[in-house]
C-alpha cells in the first residue's frame, strides 16, 4: 500500500496513536518522518478503508501540549514544561491543578525557536504541596480566550534537582537555560523566596548543574563595605548579559549592576569587569554570580579570602593603563549613588582619579581642528566653571560637548559666551575663546575630571585635552576674576558665566574660612564709643603712621582699635608689629584673623562682630587723620534720620578725592559711582558745606553698630572690593536713612593702596563684575535719585561730574529737606 521503508504494521500503529490522542509531530520524531508523513499515511488508510470524514490534526484541547512533565523545586513550588507547537499569548493565562484554580503569581515563558521547537515553561505555588516520586491531579491551562492549551490527566513528579543524575534530563539547553531564570531570577521576586536559604541552596544546585563549573575572578578589589570591584576572563559576550543574579548561602539577590568590556575588546574572550553589591541578605561565605541573558549562562564565584583591600585600586588601574580610562568611567557610573553617603569611598575614587591619567585618543580631524578646557573650576554643589578655546577652520564640529565624570553630558554653545583670544605680548591666538558655567552638574564630586568632546557634522566624536578640575576656593576665586579679558565680559557672559560662579566661589570661600580667631592685645577698656574697623590685606608698612595719628587723639580714649587681618599668612608679622606699636602707643587692640581672604566686606563684616562701641567706623588702612576730632566730627553729624556720615578725604598733595559720592552714567551706560570735586583743591567752594549726598565711601564712614547689624554689614556678593559703600548706602536709603557729608572731620586717604596689591583685582574683572551688579541690582533706584541733578547741587546739563554748580547754603543737618 505504501512504498516506503516502514512496514504496514508500524505505519498503523503510528496512525492509531494519532487517533488515541497524540499529535502527529511527536509520533513523527520517534519514527524519524515529518509531520506531513504522518498525516499523509492517516489520510490514505482512513481513505482505504472508506472513512466518510476527512482525517485532521487533533484537537487543540487534547494534542496541543501533549504529556507535560513536572517538576517539584520547593515545597509547594512547582516547574512544568510542555512543547508548544508555534508561540501562543500567555497573557492572563490560569491554571488549575486538580480542578482547583492555582492562585497567583504565576510565571508563563515560552522559549525556543523554529528550528528547535517551542516550549512552555510554568512556574507557580500548587495545592496541597509536592511529592517527587507521586503523581499529580489533572492538569489544565487555558488562555485568557478559555482555549484550552494544556490538558493532562496524570503527571508524574519529578525532583528539579536529583540526587543523581543531570538537571532537568532530556530538555534541550535552551530550556534548561531558561528554567535557571525562570526559577533564579523571576520566581525569587514574584514568590518571595529571595531571602530563604533553602531557595539559595536550591538556585546554587541549579546554577551548577546548568552553568557548569564556575570560574574565578583574576582580580577582586574591595571598594569598602559590600561593594567589591571583579575583573574576570569572560567566555560569552558581556553586551549580552541581561541580568547578574548573586547566590549566597542566605539568599538570592539581583546584582544593580551590568558587566562591561574592560577594555577596547569586547565580545567573547576578552576581559570583563563588574562592579558586586554584595548585600547583608546573602549571608557570609562564597557568592555564585550568574550572569544570564540570551546564551548560555556564565557562573563566576566570589570568594572572600581571595578579595583585595581598597588601597590597591590605583595601583591596580596602573598595571593596565590602555583599559584604566574604560575602568574609571564604568567604576563612576556604578558608584555614583554610593558616594553621597560614604566619604572613604570618595577618597578612594578621588585618589585614583588624581593618580591614574586619562588616556586621551589621537585627534581624528586632522591637524586643523584643535581645542581644549584649559581652566576648569568646581564649586561645593558641583557648579562648574570651563573656559576653553576651539580652532576649527575648516567648520567641521557640529557640537561642543563636555562630559562629567558620571559620563553626563552637556552641550557648550561656544558662540554664546564667546571671546577673543590674546597671548601676553597682546596678539590675536588662533580660536575663538569660550567659556560656560554649568549649575549642580557634579554634586557628589565637585572636583572630579571632566572632558571635551567635539561632534562632528558627520557623527563622530573627538576627544579633546581637559585641564584638571581645581576646587580650593580661593583659588578657584582668582582663576575666575582672570579668566577672560574685562573687556571682553558683556552682560551676557557675566550673568550666564561669571556672575553664578563667582557668586559660587565666594559662598565656598566664607563656609570655608569658617569663624576667625580673635584676640585682645593690651589692655581691654570697659564701655567704649567707637570701634574702628581696620581690615588689613598685605600692606602693613603704613600702621605705624596710622598708629600714631590715632594715638594723637583724645578720642581714642573712648574708642577701640580693630584689626582685622584678611591675609592670614602674615599674622606672625603682625602679631610682631603690633608688639612694637603697643610699647610705644600702648593702644588697645582686638585682632581678627580670618582663615581666608574674604575682601573688604567679609573682613569689615567679621570685625563688626567681635566691636563693642556703639558707632562703627570702618575705616581704609590707608587713611590717615590730618588732625585729631574727626570722631567727634562724624559722631555730631548722625542726627536723627541720618543714616551714615563721610569726612572729607584728600590725597597726600590736599587735593579733594571724597567729598560725598554720587552715581553717573559711563560711555557705555553703566552705572559708575562717582566723587564729588575729586581732584579740585581743597578750598573749593562747596567742599567746606556740610549737605546730604547720595552716598558716601566705604574708605572712612560711621554709623550706628546697630544699624550695620541690621543690614546684616557690608553684602559679600561683591568681589574683592569695590560697590559694596554704595550698596550700604543704598539699602540705608531703603530704610528711609539719609547720608550726610561731614567735611569737619579731614584725613587722608592713599586710594587702592592695599587693593592693587589683590592678584585678582589687578586683571579688571573683578570691578567690572561689581559694577555689573551694582547696576543691576540698583539701577531703577540711582535712576530715581539722580533724576534731578540740581538735588544735589549739580546743574543739569554740562560737566556736572567733578564741580557743584554753586555752594549750597550752610544749615545743619536738621535744616537739610528730606527728598524721597
Amino acid at each position: 500500500m505504501f512504498t516506503t521503508r516502514f512496514s504496514e504494521a508500524e505505519i498503523r500503529q503510528a496512525v492509531d496513536a494519532c487517533r488515541s490522542g497524540r499529535h502527529p509531530s511527536e509520533v513523527g520524531r520517534e519514527l524519524g518522518v515529518s509531520e506531513r508523513t504522518v498525516l499523509r499515511w492517516r489520510r490514505r488508510l482512513a481513505a482505504d478503508a472508506g472513512e466518510a470524514e476527512p482525517v485532521a490534526m487533533p484537537s487543540r484541547a487534547t494534542a496541543l501540549l501533549p504529556r507535560p512533565r513536572l517538576f517539584a523545586a520547593l515545597g509547594d513550588v512547582a516547574l512544568l514544561w510542555a512543547p508548544l507547537p508555534e508561540p501562543v499569548a500567555m497573557a492572563d493565562a490560569k491554571m488549575r491543578w486538580g480542578g482547583e484554580p492555582v492562585p497567583e503569581p504565576l510565571v508563563f515563558s515560552i522559549v525556543g525557536d523554529p528550528e528547535q521547537g517551542w516550549h512552555l515553561l510554568v512556574l507557580g505555588r500548587v495545592p496541597g504541596g509536592l511529592s517527587p516520586g507521586a503523581t499529580a491531579p489533572a492538569i489544565e491551562i487555558r488562555a485568557a480566550d478559555a482555549a484550552l492549551l494544556v490538558a493532562a490527566p496524570a503527571a508524574p513528579i519529578e525532583p528539579l534537582v536529583p540526587a543523581a543524575g543531570p538537571i532537568l534530563p532530556r530538555l534541550p539547553d535552551i530550556v534548561r537555560h531558561r528554567a535557571l531564570r525562570v526559577l533564579a531570577e523571576t520566581g525569587g521576586t514574584f514568590l518571595k523566596l529571595h531571602e530563604d536559604p533553602s531557595f539559595a541552596a536550591l538556585c546554587r544546585a541549579l546554577a551548577l548543574g546548568v552553568a557548569g563549573r564556575p570560574a574565578g575572578w583574576s582580580e577582586a578589589l574591595s571598594l569598602g563595605g559590600r561593594l567589591h570591584y571583579c575583573v574576570g576572563q569572560s567566555p560569552a559576550d558581556p553586551g549580552d548579559v541581561r541580568g547578574v543574579l548573586l547566590i549566597g548561602s542566605r539568599g538570592v539577590r539581583r546584582n544593580p549592576f551590568l558587566p562591561q568590556p574592560r577594555g577596547e575588546r569586547g565580545g567573547a574572550g576578552g576581559r570583563l569587569q563588574l562592579v558586586v553589591d554584595r548585600a547583608e541578605g546573602l549571608g557570609p561565605g562564597r557568592v555564585l554570580v550568574l550572569m544570564i541573558g540570551f546564551g548560555r549562562p556564565t557562573l563566576f564565584v566570589l570568594e572572600p579570602d581571595a578579595v583585595v583591600p581598597a588601597t590597591g585600586l590605583h595601583r591596580h588601574l596602573q598595571e593596565r593603563p590602555d583599559e584604566a580610562p574604560a575602568a574609571r568611567h564604568y567604576l563612576l557610573r556604578c558608584l555614583r549613588p554610593y558616594l553621597r553617603a560614604s566619604h572613604g569611598l570618595r577618597a578612594l575614587l578621588r585618589e585614583s582619579l588624581a593618580l591614574v591619567p586619562d588616556a586621551l585618543p589621537a585627534s581624528a580631524a586632522g591637524r586643523s581642528l584643535s581645542g581644549e578646557i584649559d581652566l576648569a573650576v568646581a564649586s561645593a554643589d558641583g557648579g562648574l566653571f570651563v573656559r576653553g578655546w576651539l580652532h576649527d577652520p575648516q567648520e567641521v564640529v557640529a557640537e561642543l560637548e563636555l562630559v562629567s565624570a558620571f559620563d553626563e553630558t552637556r552641550a557648550i554653545a561656544p558662540g554664546t559666551c564667546a571671546f577673543a583670544r590674546s597671548g601676553a605680548d597682546g596678539r590675536r591666538l588662533a580660536g575663538d575663546g569660550f567659556v560656560a558655567h554649568f549649575p549642580a552638574l557634579q554634586p557628589v564630586m565637585p572636583d572630579a575630571p571632566v572632558r571635551l568632546r567635539a561632534r562632528l557634522a558627520s557623527g563622530a566624536l573627538v576627544e579633546l585635552p581637559a585641564a584638571p578640575v581645581l576646587a580650593d576656593p580661593e583659588r578657584v576665586r582668582q582663576e575666575l576674576l582672570g579668566a577672560v579679558p574685562a573687556g571682553a565680559a558683556d552682560d551676557v557672559l557675566l550673568e550666564r558665566c561669571l556672575a553664578p560662579a563667582l557668586a559660587d566661589a565666594v559662598r565656598d570661600l566664607a563656609d570655608e574660612a569658617g569663624a576667625p580667631t580673635v584676640d585682645q592685645l593690651g589692655p581691654c577698656r570697659g564701655a567704649v564709643d567707637w570701634s574702628i574697623v581696620v581690615p588689613l590685606y598685605r600692606s602693613l608698612e603704613l600702621l605705624p603712621a596710622q598708629f600714631a595719628a590715632f594715638a594723637a587723639d583724645p578720642d581714642m580714649a573712648r574708642s577701640e582699635l580693630v584689626l582685622v587681618l584678611d591675609s592670614p599668612e602674615q599674622q606672625e608679622d603682625l602679631r610682631r608689629a603690633l608688639h612694637g606699636l603697643d610699647l610705644v602707643y600702648g593702644l588697645p587692640v582686638t585682632l581678627v584673623v580670618n582663615r581666608r581672604n574674604l575682601g573688604y566686606a567679609g573682613a569689615v563684616n567679621a570685625g563688626a562682630r567681635a566691636a563693642r562701641g556703639r558707632w562703627l567706623v570702618p575705616c581704609n588702612s590707608d587713611v590717615l587723620p590730618q588732625r585729631p576730632g574727626w570722631l567727634s566730627a562724624l559722631r555730631r553729624s548722625l542726627l536723627p534720620g541720618i543714616g551714615a556720615a563721610g569726612p572729607l578725604l584728600l590725597f597726600p598733595d590736599d587735593t579733594i578725592q571724597h567729598a560725598g559720592l554720587y552715581y553717573d552714567r559711563g560711555a557705555d551706560g553703566q552705572w559708575l559711582n562717582r566723587h564729588f570735586l575729586k581732584g579740585m583743591p581743597r578750598g573749593a567752594p562747596g567742599a567746606v558745606q556740610p549737605r546730604e549726598v547720595p552716598g558716601i565711601t566705604g574708605a572712612c564712614l560711621m554709623l550706628a553698630a546697630e544699624t550695620f547689624a541690621r543690614l546684616g554689614g557690608f553684602s559679600t556678593d561683591y568681589v574683592i572690593g569695590d560697590y559694596e559703600d554704595s550698596d550700604l548706602c543704598l539699602r540705608l536709603r531703603e530704610l528711609g536713612l539719609r547720608l550726610w557729608y561731614a567735611p569737619e572731620a579731614v584725613l587722608y586717604h592713599l586710594e587702592r593702596h592695599s587693593i592693587q596689591q589683590h592678584a585678582g583685582y589687578q586683571r579688571g574683572l573683578a570691578s567690572r563684575h561689581n559694577r555689573w551688579l551694582h547696576g543691576r541690582r540698583w539701577g531703577e533706584r540711582m535712576a530715581r535719585l539722580m533724576d534731578d541733578p540740581t538735588r544735589w547741587g549739580l546743574p543739569r546739563q554740562g560737566d556736572w561730574r567733578r564741580r557743584p554748580a554753586a555752594a549750597p547754603p550752610e544749615p545743619g543737618p536738621a535744616a537739610v529737606p528730606l527728598v524721597a
